[in-house]
Parts: C-alpha cells; sequence; structure tokens
C-alpha cells in the first residue's frame, strides 16, 4: 500500500538528516549505513527553549560542549525504522540523526501516506485501532524518542 509513498534517500557520511524541534513530515527506513541517533533529555530541551546558545556552541567552550554530550546521549543506529509516531501522531522530533558512514534511506512521507489512506476506508479503520494503542503507549512513556516503534510498543504489551 505505501510502495507509492516511498522516496529514496541518500547521504553522505557527517550528513545531518534531522534535527530536534523539527516537525516531522516522514518516517524512514534505513536500508544501509550507520547513523547516530542524539536524545534530547530534559536540560537539553530546556536549554534549546531557553535561546539554545550553550548547545549551538556560540558561548561555554564553542562546539567542544555539545560533542563531549552527544557522546553521552547518542546511540548508534542501523538498518532500522525512525520515527514510526509521525504516522500515527502529529510528531516533532526529540533528537538529531546524524550519519556515520553512507547511508540509503527509504523516506515514507506522511501527506501522500495520508492521502492514500483516505482512498481506503478499510485500511483506514484498520489502522485506528493501532493509532489509539500507539498514541496510548506515547503518553505512557517516561521519555519520547524519534526510535519507538511498532515492534517495541507490541513487546512491551506482551503481544510480540
Amino acid at each position: 500500500l505505501c510502495c507509492d509513498s516511498l522516496e529514496p534517500l541518500s547521504y553522505m557520511p557527517d550528513e545531518h538528516i534531522f534535527s530536534y524541534g523539527m516537525v516531522c513530515s516522514r518516517m524512514y527506513f534505513m536500508v544501509a549505513g550507520a547513523a547516530t541517533y542524539f536524545k534530547y533529555g530534559v536540560i537539553l530541551k530546556a536549554l534549546m527553549h531557553s535561546g539554545g546558545k550553550f548547545i549551538d556552541g556560540t558561548t561555554n567552550g564553542g562546539g567542544e560542549c555539545k560533542e563531549r554530550l552527544r557522546n553521552i546521549r547518542s546511540e548508534s543506529i542501523g538498518e532500522r525504522s525512525i520515527c514510526e509516531a509521525s504516522i500515527w501522531v502529529h510528531w516533532v522530533h526529540h533528537g538529531d540523526v546524524d550519519t556515520v558512514s553512507h547511508v540509503s534511506i527509504l523516506g515514507l512521507d506522511m501527506k501522500n501516506l495520508d492521502e492514500l489512506v483516505l482512498s481506503y476506508p478499510v485500511v483506514q479503520m484498520s489502522m485506528l485501532a493501532h493509532a489509539r494503542r500507539f498514541a496510548t503507549a506515547l503518553n505512557e512513556l517516561d521519555e519520547l524518542s524519534d526510535l519507538f516503534d511498532s515492534t517495541q510498543l507490541l513487546q512491551d504489551c506482551g503481544l510480540a
């Protein structure tokens, strides 16, 4: 069903894919390569909302501080889905993704997927139950993440 909405994307090493606070318009499927996910905790989120000069590296030691924080809160990601939440809810990124190597991604555009699903009422109805389950699980999480997906949800519910 969603094949028409998939777009191949390619990134070089050390490229930025998305940033904390950006509205998410697609789900990503990492097909090949490696990237890091830098998850923003409570303190970093507060700093970003207060102007972000510290995080941008314009005060207190330059970009060196952000690099040290990145090493503490980063997670290596390979072949997997990212930002599945954008299918089920209005999603704003909760971290940054940067490439480590050449990366091939399939991007699932939410606008195209919405239009496609609206043309198939039976599919829309079956997706509704899972959307409710996913949104409920997101609301119960201690910390939101762009890496949370249905596999994790089903494991947490004891269904996988």
